[in-house]
């Protein structure tokens, strides 16, 4: 299911993980939660067996990463904000990894939270979060409207970490599984799916793949509307 992961679990590891869960989980702290259980089920030997370095390490890279980067685009976001955020997923990331038993069936939950939280922008606040000066749309970083799931998950573009490669790898399989099975899949999920793909090609070039889901996913609609 991975590729390439770290054999060492060290600090810089463990904070470039912590890094890459504040992108992806899209401020949404469950989400963020559910990525660290998902990676300890696959990596259970992994500890933080050294805080005090892992502490410093998020301080330095995280916490300038963070403030260089939110202030421009969520307005609202004080500084104490950003450092109660760092605070509180430094704690839940080291306490997701001292559980004994961690079952692997997050990836259900990981797959609709992640097109969840891009309905959320990209259709009900029509559009990211981007300062003025910001918006390029020919800059899938700056485009308001770009799908994490789509992005990175139905046209594999890299995250830049092995592990969250893994995680949108793996759920878009899962997705295409549960569409072309009709299995588990309910009218809602596709009413909020098929408006984040239709947006996200509207403002993206289309790619083979991500037309190949849309069919799937209207092909599934019609079929449980006219049963």
């Amino acid at each position: 299911m991975t590729d390439n992961i770290p054999e060492q679990f060290t600090a810089n590891t463990a904070t470039e993980i912590l890094l890459h869960s504040f992108k992806h989980s899209q401020g949404d702290p469950y989400l963020q939660s559910l990525m660290f259980e998902y990676i300890h089920s696959l990596n259970p030997s992994w500890k933080i067996d050294k805080p005090n370095e892992f502490k410093e390490q998020t301080q330095q890279v995280i916490h300038r990463f963070l403030f260089s980067h939110i202030p421009t685009k969520h307005k609202s976001i004080s500084p104490k904000d950003i450092d109660d955020a760092l605070r509180q997923e430094r704690q839940e990331f080291t306490s997701s990894l001292i559980k004994d038993r961690v079952q692997n069936n997050q990836l259900p939950f990981l797959m609709e939270k992640i097109i969840n939280r891009d309905h959320h922008f990209i259709i009900s606040k029509g559009g990211r979060p981007r300062s003025t000066n910001t918006i390029s749309y020919n800059d899938p970083y700056k485009n308001p409207f770009i799908s994490y799931f789509c992005y990175y998950g139905i046209d594999s573009h890299p995250t830049g970490n092995k592990l969250f490669d893994d995680i949108y790898r793996n759920i878009t399989e899962l997705l295409k599984d549960k569409l072309q099975n009709d299995q588990d899949i309910n009218l809602d999920f596709l009413n909020t799916l098929i408006p984040v793909i239709e947006r996200h090609y509207e403002n993206f070039p289309h790619t083979e793949n991500g037309n190949k889901i849309l069919e799937l996913a209207e092909k599934t609609r019609r079929n449980i509307l006219y049963l």
